[in-house]
């Protein structure tokens, strides 16, 4: 038997300028006497507390919480804010029907948090059997191991 794992956001959904978006607006709300546009490459590669640590050190970890929550509301209210063109990549919806119609199991995998994933099912109408998220918590080279920690949300069986 043949299963299918299927990565989200930005393969099935390419939402990246929305994250830009939420991120871009969270900035003026923490700097809002700054004129000048954000420097959007700050906002890439790291989780969102280490976003938020980079451009606000003096944050506290509630605050960090806090601003971190916003900045997903405001990432959800971008996505509605233009579901035309907020949509599932081209295909995808035809190749989920076929792997209904042909009876082939398959989850979403996602390292977003609940209420994203939650979002993604109503805003999406998504039917799958599973989703699988994972949090990478840490992520260090030893040698050539690769060691990660992997805390998972309700959704899914198994996080290793």
């Amino acid at each position: 038997m043949f299963a299918v794992l299927l990565d989200f956001n930005g393969t099935m959904f390419f939402d990246s300028s929305l994250h830009m978006e939420a991120w871009s607006k969270l900035y003026r709300d923490l700097f809002p006497n700054d004129p000048t546009p954000p420097n959007t490459s700050i906002f890439v590669g790291g989780c969102n507390d280490a976003v938020l640590q980079n451009i606000a050190p003096w944050l506290t970890p509630e605050e960090r919480t806090w601003y971190s929550k916003r900045k997903e509301e405001l990432y959800r209210q971008a996505c509605k804010d233009d579901p035309v063109k907020n949509r599932l990549a081209p295909g995808v919806e035809e190749f989920l029907q076929e792997l209904q119609k042909r009876q082939i199991p398959f989850s979403l995998a996602s390292a977003s948090i609940i209420e994203n994933i939650d979002f993604f099912f109503e805003f999406f109408a998504l039917e799958v059997g599973e989703v699988v998220i994972c949090k990478i918590l840490e992520l260090e080279l030893v040698g050539s191991t690769l060691e990660a920690a992997c805390v998972c949300g309700r959704y899914n069986r198994v996080c290793k």
